[in-house]
This record gives structure tokens, sequence and C-alpha cells, in this order.
């Protein structure tokens, strides 16, 4: 994880992160299911620690697949802006688990409070997208 913040910053400029926020969920609703979200998946979920480290930030991994052999690690405050851009076996495993973590207060605060404010668009996501 020695240039996270770099890969960090490449990761939301290459991916354009879709803000949260009631504008953006009442966006969602009158758009196609590409505008929606619905995306081809360019990212493979590698990994995570999601509710293994209480006191650190989650750390989740992807395969880039137009980077062969490259992996990103990432923070969850990444990741879940571009959640339509991750497969849909991780995403479903990401959700599941995000949603016991903080169930049993399993994450960090600033992650707990990342979940809360992307839950509802992962939850679409998950509905429209990846049935």
């Amino acid at each position: 994880m020695a240039n996270s913040n770099s890969t960090e910053r490449t990761l939301i400029n290459g991916f354009e992160p879709v803000s949260v926020g009631e504008s953006s969920a009442n966006a969602l609703q009158n758009q196609d299911l590409t505008q929606a979200g619905c995306t081809m998946s360019r990212l493979t979920w590698r990994g995570d620690n999601i509710g293994l480290q209480r006191e650190e930030d989650v750390d989740i991994q992807f395969r880039d697949a137009e980077m062969p052999n490259g992996v990103w690690h990432v923070s969850l405050s990444t990741a879940l802006p571009v959640a339509d851009r991750i497969d849909s076996y991780g995403l479903k495993r990401i959700a599941l688990s995000l949603a016991f973590a903080a169930q049993h207060g399993l994450l960090s605060s600033s992650d707990a409070a990342t979940w809360q404010a992307h839950e509802p668009r992962i939850a679409h996501l998950l509905e429209v997208c990846h049935e």
C-alpha cells in the first residue's frame, strides 16, 4: 500500500465517481440502465479486510482489466463512488460484508459513515444492474 494516495487519485480520475446525494438519487430514477450506472465492470474484486480490523479503515483490492497484472489497493471512500465499475460478485460480496460489519460495529467511524452514505446507491445498482 506504499503509494495509495496516487493510486486513489488515479482511480477516481480514471473512473469518474458519482456523487451521492438527493439530486443524484432523483436523477437515477429518471435514467435508463446505462445512465443509471449499469456499465461493464472494469474492476474485479480480489479481496478486502472488511470487518477484520475495527480500528483501521477498510482496504479493498481490485484488478483493473485495462492494467494487466495490476492490482489497486483502495479505501472504502474511493471504492464505493465507482461501484458501477465493480464486477457483480465483488459488489455483492462488498455490500453483504459492509452491511454485516456495520450492524455489528466492526467498521471504523469514517467507514461506517461512508457505507451509510453510499448504501442506497449500492442497493440500487445491485437491484437494477446485478440481478
